[in-house]
């Protein structure tokens, strides 16, 4: 089985130098977190086309 991990980027809390350990605190994405997502959408896109993916498990938190 092979598994695939991908993480948000840079958050306001990034920014700030502060973790969130609060599951009910939602850490938003900054300008250039959102610019480093698409880079990473479309690299994993690549990456992963060939990939039959059995499941995908998301955390619930936006990041936007």
């Amino acid at each position: 089985m092979d598994i695939y991990l991908m993480r948000h980027r840079r958050t306001n809390y990034n920014d700030l130098g502060l973790c969130n350990y609060d599951p009910n605190r939602d850490v938003h994405l900054t300008k250039v977190g959102i610019e480093q997502e698409q880079e990473q959408a479309h690299s994993a896109a690549l990456t992963l086309r060939h990939v039959a993916f059995e499941r995908i498990v998301v955390s619930p938190l936006t990041r936007t």
